[in-house]
């Protein structure tokens, strides 16, 4: 072995090496490692939040689309932010009027929301429709009756 001192059949260190540097080597891995670590999760963290998607089920207004489905739950589908964000906008929807298939009605900021409701289904409430953030429509979310 190039480089170690044998004294009694044991290895030792080598003899340009001290205990202390090896200890400082050791404390250099062990520190870079974890740093490594913090920067890989918080940088997971932070990309998991922009591309949250999320499917759950709301309570909203009663809903009536053919003369046998009907319900006051809605499906929430949501891209690049949490259905909680949503979640209160699509509550208030439901309760406002639609109008005609693809009017545009106010939203969340920065969002251009369209209803997909149609009045010839006898209900004249925003049971379904979707909000999108410009300019790339993302975020999103969009909602409709639970069927």
């Amino acid at each position: 072995m190039i480089g170690f001192r044998h004294g009694h059949g044991r290895g030792r260190i080598p003899a340009t090496c001290s205990h202390l540097s090896w200890r400082v080597v050791l404390l250099a891995i062990v520190s870079l490692a974890s740093m490594s670590l913090g920067a890989t999760s918080s940088l997971a963290s932070a990309s998991g939040r922009a591309d949250t998607n999320c499917k759950v089920v709301v309570a909203g207004a009663p809903w009536k689309i053919l003369p046998t489905r009907s319900g006051s739950t809605y499906t929430l589908a949501a891209r690049g932010m949490p259905c909680a964000t949503a979640r209160p906008w699509v509550v208030k929807f439901t309760h406002q009027t639609a109008g005609a298939t693809g009017k545009t009605f106010k939203g969340p900021s920065g969002f251009t929301c369209r209803s997909f409701s149609t009045s010839s289904s006898g209900d004249k409430l925003v049971y379904s429709g979707v909000c999108m953030k410009g300019p790339h429509n993302h975020p999103f979310f969009e909602w409709g009756p639970k069927v």
